[in-house]
């Protein structure tokens, strides 16, 4: 053990350039794979807890334009009557709430001040907060008693007051919708903008009072969202859902459907199946990045060891044998080899901490057992790398080896003697 020390020691003072190679590409190999693995692992958890919040019991109720419609017939349409209708005449039904996008029916910007901000405007009831899965960051959220007065209250995403150059507190200021003051209520945390971009720059206000923004004929357009009390009927309950709003909306016996049901159970079981993408991709890129570490290590070693031809052969000639040669350079290789995972572990927590910074509303944790075992890949996939090369000079005869390299470069470094 200890001539492996003196011999690292010896890399240290000759092999710096070959060294730098090895221990550079081993430690970032390792580094990238511990940010992807961070990264990753912080995405999925926080998507896998929007949808265990939303519950796969959730129907969603969104227009459905088909060939009728596009052939000049008139457009897809669900309103409050028809909410209204399913609140009153669909049992088993733990709730029913609306969702009504101002923005669709004429250009609305939210202003402060000064100040403008083109945002998502959403008109909805109190149950919608139990869709969104996210907590008030300050404040409340909208309430019944804000829908029965047609308040005009407000609760915004996390990104607005920051948007608009608010600063606390931002509870209790006014801001102008479509010419219009609206006290805002509440302020909601963050959600991962990974799953959907500005997922965090929008504005709830109570569902009449958006209603009577929109400066349109009839019943405006709107989503319907319904929460199944028991998961188990959720076919049954969207089947009965099917069956009136054709009798409602007068469909023929053979037309398709001018509405569609989204299922919550059909989006987290295509989630599921992403993420398991996601994490075969991953193993991809961890397999990916370990052979070319291995690579790496392998065309580093043989250079030096094509240098160390002559001290291979000088020590063979006093009684060395394959073995001791085997065991030294190994030996060797591993203090590189761990030295460099452990930089590279290093330089993974830090990278991690700085993707903490950029993408706050993830939960990043950096796990030690991943970091260890990242760690131990890395050097056994070295290790292998190295062992090549290693094996074919512990092999050389000593007359061959004691050639000289360059003649053992021309006739072919690891052939040995004849």
């Amino acid at each position: 053990m200890t001539g492996a020390f003196v011999s690292f020691r010896h890399y240290l003072s000759y092999f710096r350039r070959e060294l730098a190679i090895c221990v550079v590409g081993t430690a970032l190999s390792v580094a990238l794979v511990l940010t992807i693995a961070t990264l990753l692992d912080a995405a999925v958890i926080s998507i896998r807890g929007q949808f265990d919040a939303l519950g796969r019991n959730t129907l969603s109720i969104i227009p459905h334009l088909d060939n009728r419609h596009i052939q000049g017939g008139p457009p897809p349409k669900l309103t409050a009557g028809d909410m209204a209708a399913i609140e009153s005449r669909i049992g088993g039904l733990s709730f029913v709430v609306p969702s009504l996008r101002v923005n669709s029916y004429r250009p609305v910007d939210l202003r402060w001040g000064v100040r403008r901000l083109a945002t998502t405007i959403l008109a909805t009831e109190e149950d919608y907060r139990r869709i969104l899965a996210m907590d008030m960051a300050d404040g409340r959220f909208l309430s019944a008693v804000d829908a029965a007065r047609h308040s005009r209250v407000a609760v915004v995403g996390s990104d607005v007051p920051p948007l608009l150059g608010m600063t606390a507190p931002v509870v209790g200021r006014d801001v102008e919708i479509a010419g219009q003051l609206f006290l805002i209520v509440g302020v909601m945390q963050p959600q991962s903008q990974l799953t959907q971009s500005g997922r965090n720059n929008f504005v709830l206000i109570p569902f009449d009072v958006g209603r009577s923004l929109i400066v349109a004929k009839g019943e405006p357009n709107i989503e319907i969202i319904a929460q199944v009390a028991q998961p188990g009927a959720t076919d049954h309950v969207a089947t009965q859902i099917a069956q009136l709003l054709r009798l409602r909306h007068e469909v023929a016996t053979q037309a398709e459907d001018d509405f569609l049901i989204v299922k919550s159970e059909g989006l987290i079981g295509r989630y599921e199946r992403f993420s398991q993408g996601l994490y075969t991709l991953f193993g991809s890129i961890i397999a990916t990045c370990l052979l070319v570490a291995g690579f790496n290590v392998s065309g580093g070693i043989t250079v030096i060891v094509l240098q160390r031809i002559p001290e291979i052969g000088i020590r063979k000639a006093l009684g060395a044998r394959d073995r001791d040669i085997l065991v030294t350079l190994m030996g060797e290789v591993s203090v590189l080899l761990t030295a460099a995972a452990l930089m590279g572990v290093l330089l993974g927590f830090v990278t991690a901490h700085v993707a903490g910074l950029v993408f706050p509303v993830l939960v990043l944790s950096f796990d030690p057992a991943v970091a260890a075992a990242t760690a131990a890949a890395a050097v056994l996939t070295g290790l292998a790398g190295a062992a090549v090369p290693v094996r074919a000079a512990a092999r050389l005869e000593p007359m061959s080896a004691l050639k000289g390299t360059r003649d053992l470069m021309r006739r072919g470094p690891f052939r040995g003697g004849e």
